[in-house]
């Protein structure tokens, strides 16, 4: 299929990136089966409504309709549509855990939304009085409608309660596992120029201020692969070199998070260095289990020193997809990147180049080594 091909006439402007395809109202009681989203194809079953979906139980409808008694939402539109179409709107709510209250309303209003915005591309109406469709491609698609007004946070929030909503009340519409929209924006890897650059700003940064945490997070960070959480718990002491080469110790409760891993040899002398100069202080130090911007404390001041920002999340892509592109097995790379499966290397796979034909022949003849 050609996804510039794909029609969309039923699509109201700006609301859809072209290659989206709608089926129009729900009335007509079918979806296609197959549709463009997002770069990836997704297979989606005819939708038979009086046979497919399952109804909450009677209990669990009553209980909904006690929690949402008082419940009011905000804006105009919400509210007709809350007011006119209550009883559609509970029974997808009712799939949902109500003990608490808070949380129930919030997914209330979260599901009126992605109602409206249903509307808003013609994929369902309310004049239809077709349930509303909670299908796989719809809630992705909302879920990235979301991520560009509110970020990923807000988006990834959306994603797991309509999901949970989708897999209960319409289980035939989730073809399989829903990627989260870090699954769906892995960035590419820094190139070796602006690896370079990193390296003698921190350098820099460190001969004119003293604070080594900008050279020791860049160190462990292109030479350890270290994720944003493995910062919170590596010291200045936990970087220690032996006879076979520098190794950074991540001290965590237990695997996979909890391991040694090698340092990449032109980045030892940076992070030695700066991790004598740290002592027993964490990397990024004052870091809290509470802080979520605790990374802020090394590209707050590198971007006002520099102008230019520090992705730790792609620091970490960098290590992975150099190792990958260097040979070395995936089962190994998981091991030292503390990953239990390999779902992250089938998003980088566009990040690391093929090797040639005499090459790859030469690795498969040798077993696995390159000569």
């Amino acid at each position: 299929m050609n996804p510039e091909a794909t029609p969309d006439r039923h699509r109201a402007p700006g609301a859809l990136p072209r290659g989206v395809a709608t089926p129009g109202a729900v009335a007509s009681s079918h979806l296609s089966e197959h549709t463009f989203v997002y770069g990836q194809y997704w297979s989606v079953p005819t939708v038979r409504w009086g046979k497919d979906r399952r109804l909450p139980s009677r209990a669990r409808r009553q209980r909904a309709a006690e929690v949402f008694a008082s419940y009011r939402p905000h804006g105009e539109q919400a509210l007709v549509l809350w007011d006119d179409h209550r009883e559609i709107l509970l029974e997808a709510l009712a799939c949902l855990d109500l003990d608490d209250p808070n949380a129930a309303r919030t997914a209330a209003g979260l599901t009126i939304r992605y109602a409206l915005f249903l509307e808003s591309i013609s994929a369902w109406t309310r004049e239809s009085g077709q349930p509303i469709p909670f299908a796989h491609r719809y809630v992705v698609a909302y879920a990235d409608h979301r991520h560009r007004n509110l970020g990923r946070n807000g988006a990834d929030t959306s994603l797991a309660k309509l999901s949970q909503i989708g897999r209960t009340y319409q289980p035939h519409l989730w073809p399989g596992q829903v990627p989260t929209l870090r699954d769906r924006t892995t960035k590419a890897p820094y190139t070796d120029g602006e690896q370079a650059f990193f390296r003698m700003a921190a350098l820099d940064y460190l001969g004119l201020h003293g604070d080594a945490r900008i050279a020791a997070t860049v160190g462990a960070g292109f030479g350890a692969g270290l994720s944003p959480q493995d910062f919170r718990l590596v010291r200045g002491t936990d970087i220690e070199r032996d006879r076979d080469g520098l190794w950074v110790t991540v001290v965590a409760d237990q695997p996979p998070q909890a391991r040694r891993i090698p340092v990449m040899p032109e980045w030892v002398d940076l992070l030695e260095h700066a991790a004598s100069l740290m002592g027993d202080a964490l990397l990024i130090s004052g870091s809290t289990d509470d802080n979520r911007n605790f990374t802020q404390r090394v590209t707050y001041p590198l971007k006002k020193f520099t102008g230019h920002g520090l992705d730790f999340n792609r620091m970490r892509v960098t290590w992975l997809a150099g190792r990958m592109a260097a040979g070395v097995p995936e089962r190994i790379i998981r091991h030292y990147a503390g990953l239990e499966d390999s779902a992250r290397f089938r998003r980088l796979d566009p990040h690391w180049p093929m090797w040639d034909e005499p090459s790859s022949a030469q690795w498969l003849r040798n077993g696995g080594q390159p000569s």
